[in-house]
């Protein structure tokens, strides 16, 4: 019986999130946390119980919905399953040691309200990954999730738990069936007409501006590291000549594009300095690139923590960062070149959480080709693009991050390129949940997306989360169109997670509550 739960929760939350998109299983997954729940008030289940059922099932979800994190790095991916499964165990767990102190009319609503401040504070911190939000499950869902516009991802993660709750409490039986069935009736039907009716009003507003988007397909283990950097230029070079012409006003490269071994000197670089070239026959196109490499520092930086060092063959010590970048590039002569540091920093491959506390774990971390240092990055969120036309440079895993996006449309954005490299993943659901998760961006802030991925997919989104002319996966691709750029600032841009911040408040008061009640 126990297994058939584990089975149904783990089964039901996989096949409610992208690519499946059975969205309405995430409405009823819960039912057995719910059902613990109560048995652990009961007294019929043990904290240890609840503790290891919980863990079971969220280690079910983790690996049947993300695998193809270990596809990258098994070791490093299976660590994370294991520390997510642990983490979303706690929230479970803690909400049984709340409830018990509560009152019985509202402990229902304790696990909705831990929760959700779970997965803000997943958002927040280095250990972040917050790709199981509940709200993403929904994102390809476009005509029924308008509303995120209003409350983001959040609404999304509130209206599963409310739609659990119903569910679970018509099952049992109370309140008298009719009600509880009109309640969910009600909670059923009426977010989907308001966003169905917001759907249908809504219309993408801006001024049309002409972009192309180049996918190179450059298989990323392998391929990227051998094919030399002339003959990598070079695709690029022919495919966005393949495309654009005299009108076109954006060019759009993936992430890492392509190595610049020293910032301060950027514009020197081969790449760079081929890609001018180019655009000196488009006098009116700006390119919009992702590239890594590496920034020079003297000792006296030597003590920051994304400064690392190395010692050169004459004795002297080295001290440099790595990045994860963005830059602008026009034709014509440029006193110097923007560039956009990536800032939400992927746990692991770029970061390593709280280095300088578990600095003891440095000798397992180098035998993994890892660093307890973590990539160079930038305290606000800038624009690039150009003085009429500033866009957004959303680096790969920033893309997932609803709040953090409003910081560029702070920064004067007013259109979103997102540039990425999912091929580590390889033909996985990991690139089409990734593509699902730039939709709810896109109808957050109401702006138009360009989306340049490395082996795929490439596309257009327009402001209400349509995708267009989606490029297939691992080939190499071309694609122009034009889309719209704009000023506009949601409710949502406004005023931000406010449905997590109520939530993690409203915890504060129920563990305070909670502590204060077992003292006496």
């Amino acid at each position: 019986m126990r297994f058939r739960e584990v089975a149904f929760f783990g089964v039901a939350a996989t096949l409610s999130f992208p690519p499946f998109n059975i969205f309405i299983l995430g409405f009823v997954a819960w039912l057995p946390v719910f059902k613990w729940l109560d048995e652990y008030d009961q007294r019929k289940m043990s904290g240890r119980q609840l503790a290891g059922l919980s863990f079971l099932s969220f280690l079910f979800w983790n690996m049947a919905s993300t695998y193809w994190v270990a596809n990258t790095s098994f070791i490093p991916g299976l660590v994370a399953f294991l520390m997510n499964s642990f983490f979303m165990m706690i929230v479970v767990w803690g909400t049984g040691m709340i409830r018990r102190r509560s009152h019985p009319l509202w402990r229902i609503w304790i696990l909705p309200v831990a929760w959700i401040s779970f997965e803000y504070l997943h958002h927040q911190w280095e250990l972040t990954w917050p790709w199981l939000t509940l709200g993403n499950s929904l994102a390809d869902q476009i005509a029924l999730i308008q509303w995120y516009s209003w409350t983001g991802v959040f609404g999304g993660t509130l209206w599963i738990f409310l739609m659990n709750i119903l569910v679970y409490r018509y099952l049992k039986g109370k309140p008298p069936q009719k009600k509880a069935l009109g309640q969910l009736s009600l909670a059923f039907a009426v977010p989907m007409l308001i966003s169905l009716f917001m759907y249908i009003q809504t219309e993408d507003q801006g001024t049309p501006v002409d972009v192309a988007v180049i996918q190179p397909n450059f298989e990323p283990h392998y391929e990227k590291f051998r094919l030399p950097a002339n003959l990598q230029i070079d695709r690029f070079i022919d495919l966005s000549r393949s495309i654009v012409d005299s009108n076109t006003q954006f060019l759009v490269f993936p992430e890492t594009s392509f190595s610049i071994r020293d910032v301060s000197r950027i514009e020197r670089f081969r790449p760079v300095i081929r890609l001018r070239e180019m655009l000196n026959d488009y006098p009116g196109m700006t390119l919009v690139t992702g590239f890594d490499g590496f920034r020079f520092h003297t000792s006296t930086d030597k003590d920051k923590r994304e400064v690392r060092s190395y010692a050169a063959n004459g004795g002297d010590t080295i001290y440099y960062s790595v990045l994860n970048a963005a830059m602008s590039l026009n034709s014509g002569p440029m006193d110097s070149i923007p560039i956009y540091l990536k800032s939400k920093l992927v746990p692991g491959p770029e970061i390593f959480p709280y280095g300088k506390v578990l600095f003891f774990l440095q000798p397992v971390i180098e035998m993994l080709d890892g660093t307890l240092s973590h990539f160079a990055l930038q305290p606000e969120r800038t624009t690039l693009g150009t003085q009429e036309h500033p866009v957004a440079p959303v680096i790969c895993y920033e893309s997932v991050f609803g709040d953090y996006n409003s910081g560029y449309i702070d920064a004067g954005a007013q259109a979103i390129f997102i540039m990425t490299n999912d091929g580590w993943w390889d033909n996985t659901p990991g690139h089409q949940q990734h593509l699902a998760y730039a939709r709810m961006r896109a109808i957050e802030q109401r702006k138009s997306i360009a989306r340049s991925a490395n082996t795929g997919i490439s596309c257009f989104i327009d402001q209400k989360g349509r995708i267009s002319q989606a490029t297939k996966y691992g080939v190499e691709a071309a694609i122009r169109q034009k889309i719209l750029f704009n000023k506009v600032k949601t409710v949502y841009q406004k005023s931000g997670d406010i449905i997590a911040k109520v939530a993690l408040l409203m915890l504060i008061f129920l563990f305070a509550g909670a502590f204060i009640a077992r003292k006496d």
